[in-house]
């Protein structure tokens, strides 16, 4: 399991995760492409899509993350 944490941003009055150093791509993932419950919903659809076998493989791109989700795994990719 990966150790993470929430915790509340006092400055940005907001929660936010932090995860161990080798996933800050995927901290930065969560905090910069899933703003609105619009962007949470795609990328909720997308992964059941995927999960139900509906889809093989989900390709997305946001505002600076491009994201390739598979049932075994995810990739991420700074654009």
């Amino acid at each position: 399991m990966i150790p993470y944490e929430i915790v509340f941003d006092d400055k940005a009055d907001k929660l936010r995760i932090r995860l161990p150093d080798h996933l800050l791509l995927v901290e930065e993932f969560l905090e910069i492409e899933i703003l609105s419950d619009l962007a949470k919903d795609v990328i909720l659809d997308r992964i059941q899509r995927v999960v139900s076998g509906k889809e093989e493989v989900s390709d997305g791109t946001g505002n600076l993350y491009s994201s390739e989700i598979r049932k075994d795994d995810t990739r991420i990719y700074n654009s």
